[in-house]
């Protein structure tokens, strides 16, 4: 059987930023049906198509800059697959790029970068920001307790943190994601006393490992 993989590279804006990771691969399942791509499915009782995305998102949060990893059964050029998908996606998920890529191709995530939009405030609370900002970048120990399931995990961030920069576009959050796991935006808002709910938070880089 011919087997090709496509490195797709995508953003996803406004109100799709509140679904969740598997309503986004059922939304894109359903638009690989309607736009008749042949998918390469897995083997076994409960087979499911042979896609793979990197990092997904949390709730809440925009991107300029999802991967998918995506292997089908049959030959299309990258053109064709792009623009027969593109027009079954919905608003708010725009194809950014399709390229063919190795079978061999790395899906693990070496660093991602996001930006926050910070509270409008005034001149001395940006000044609070900035400090605990710099705090943090001098600790050698930022701890924090995460919450799963009902279940409390102690983790420290700093080691998951290469830069952490406010500018006049928002905090900018770079983080090296780890086979121990990355520390998340979120994570990082709560330890410098900023509400994420209050906040906008957009991923504007992810690099993979080669």
């Amino acid at each position: 059987m011919l087997k090709q993989r496509f490195r797709i590279k995508f953003s996803k804006h406004g109100d799709l930023r509140f679904i969740s990771h598997h309503d986004v691969m059922r939304l894109f399942q359903r638009a690989l049906r309607r736009a008749v791509i042949e998918v390469r499915m897995s083997r076994g009782f409960n087979p499911h198509p042979r896609m793979v995305f990197v990092l997904p998102l949390g709730v809440g949060i925009e991107s300029d800059c999802e991967i998918l990893f995506l292997d089908t059964s049959r030959w299309y050029r990258a053109t064709e697959l792009c623009e027969r998908l593109e027009a079954e996606l919905p608003h708010g998920i725009e194809l950014l790029e399709v390229t063919l890529a190795s079978p061999r191709s790395s899906a693990v995530p070496r660093d991602v970068a996001y930006v926050a939009t910070l509270p409008e405030s005034n001149g001395k609370d940006m000044e609070g920001i900035t400090e605990k900002v710099e705090s943090f970048l001098q600790s050698r120990s930022v701890e924090i307790d995460r919450v799963r399931r009902d279940k409390v995990s102690r983790i420290d961030l700093r080691p998951y943190v290469s830069a952490l920069e406010v500018t006049p576009e928002g905090l900018e959050m770079h983080i090296r994601v780890t086979p121990k796991g990355a520390a998340r935006p979120d994570d990082i808002l709560r330890a410098l006393g900023v509400d994420a709910l209050a906040v906008r938070i957009r991923r504007t880089e992810l690099n993979l490992n080669p």
